[in-house]
């Protein structure tokens, strides 16, 4: 017990910490967008249309939470969903040309953020980053190998 209460995590607290960071700077420079919406609308340019199962799966993120985010994304025209030809039981969901522009200027301030701190660490510092990073990943069952 008294490890525990010792304990400084290696990885987890600085990663959480440094997610709130990034999430901060992005909710700043996002106003139009939460950092969440903002994320999920990404991947559905990238990777949709999907269904809405597989954005419960990638996200973590079930039932009436995720169908208020979609509704949320839809109403402001950023997505928009479909019935999906191949089950009739489900949605597709694909990014609307509002959401594909929001989601543009959204890959701008990501690129202007990763370059600021790519300024600050050397390449070797950087390929280490990606190890511990993909080594965290690999943990997880579920990684289709697609970027969350």
């Amino acid at each position: 017990m008294n490890e525990v209460a010792n304990y400084r995590a290696q990885f987890v607290s600085q990663l959480h910490a440094a997610y709130r960071v990034l999430s901060r700077i992005a909710e700043d420079a996002l106003v139009d967008i939460a950092s969440d919406d903002g994320h999920m609308l990404s991947y559905i340019l990238k990777y949709g249309p999907c269904t809405v199962g597989t954005l419960g799966d990638v996200f973590g993120v079930k039932g009436a939470t995720l169908t208020g985010q979609l509704d949320r994304l839809e109403k402001r025209r950023l997505l928009k969903r479909q019935n999906n030809p191949d089950d009739r039981r489900s949605f597709l969901v694909s990014a609307t040309p509002k959401g594909r522009a929001l989601v543009y200027r959204i890959g701008e301030q990501v690129m202007k953020l990763e370059a600021e701190v790519r300024e600050k660490v050397t390449d070797r510092e950087y390929a280490s980053f990606l190890k511990v990073i993909e080594a965290i990943r690999s943990l997880d069952q579920k990684t289709t190998g697609e970027d969350k």
